[in-house]
Order: C-alpha cells, then sequence, then structure tokens
C-alpha cells in the first residue's frame, strides 16, 4: 500500500481540519470535520440516512409493482440486485445523489444496466484482469466532461 499512514487518538480527531493530511487507519469514528462536510454538502445526518434508506426500499418495492411490460425488466433486475443488500450498500448510492432517494434508484437502474451490459468489469474483478484491461487501453479519459 502506499503512502503513509498514521494512527491517531479520538481526541486528536477534535482538533483536525480538512487540511490536515494523511489517511487515518484503524477503528475510529469519522472526523469530526467529514460528519460536518456530509451534514453541509450532502444533507446527511442519522436521521436522514435511516430516513432516506427506507424510502430507497420502498421505491424499489413500488416500482416493480408500478411498472409496465417495458419498465418491468429494469425494475425486477434492481429489486434482484438490491432488495436484500446491506444498508451500507444503498448509502453509496444515496450519497453520490445527496441523499435524494428518487435520484438515487436512476443511478441504481443505471448500474444494473451497465453490469448487465459488462459483466466483466462489474463482476469479481481481479488484479490479473485490471492490468490486463490497461494494456488493452480500458481505462481511459472522457473526451468530454461528465455532466455530473
Amino acid at each position: 500500500m502506499a503512502g503513509t499512514f498514521r494512527r491517531i487518538s479520538v481526541s486528536q480527531e477534535t482538533s483536525f481540519t480538512p487540511k490536515d493530511h494523511g489517511p487515518i487507519i484503524g477503528k475510529h469514528p469519522l472526523p469530526i470535520h467529514t460528519v460536518k462536510k456530509a451534514e453541509r454538502e450532502l444533507n446527511e445526518t442519522p436521521e436522514t440516512r435511516e430516513r432516506e434508506i427506507a424510502n430507497l426500499r420502498a421505491i424499489i418495492e413500488k416500482r416493480v409493482q408500478e411498472a409496465t411490460d417495458e419498465d418491468k425488466v429494469e425494475a425486477t433486475g434492481v429489486r434482484t440486485r438490491f432488495a436484500s443488500t446491506s444498508d451500507a450498500e444503498l448509502i453509496k448510492f444515496l450519497r453520490a445523489r445527496k441523499f435524494d432517494a428518487e435520484k438515487a434508484y436512476t443511478l441504481m437502474k443505471g448500474y444494473v444496466k451497465y453490469s448487465i451490459k459488462h459483466p466483466d468489469v462489474v463482476g469479481n474483478v481481479r488484479e490479473s484482469d485490471v492490468r490486463q484491461w490497461m494494456g488493452k487501453g480500458r481505462p481511459g479519459v472522457l473526451p468530454t466532461r461528465d455532466a455530473h
């Protein structure tokens, strides 16, 4: 693993600011500045997390129930992939869309479509696979800026 890592005490965390460098390892709670940044930029609080996880799970089920014939495959795919997944997995999608459950669901649909189209990328990826893809020039820079 590259980089310099250091352990800090919980009492040291309180004095940290976003300008402090170096990853923190070990079983420590998130640094206070990280929690505040999540609140400020993502609207993430413990209450929001629980509410939006429940909301996202409800949306997943609702979309399957309300799906037309053409939408049924997508909705079922999202439910199959995410219905029994952990809260931590759902939080990844919620954070990516600032805890907007509708937008997170749309992102999940895109993920499922992509994983069906590219199972070799989304499945169990080994280091040798990554090296092979890089050798083929598969990862690259987008020609234009990403819209998100």
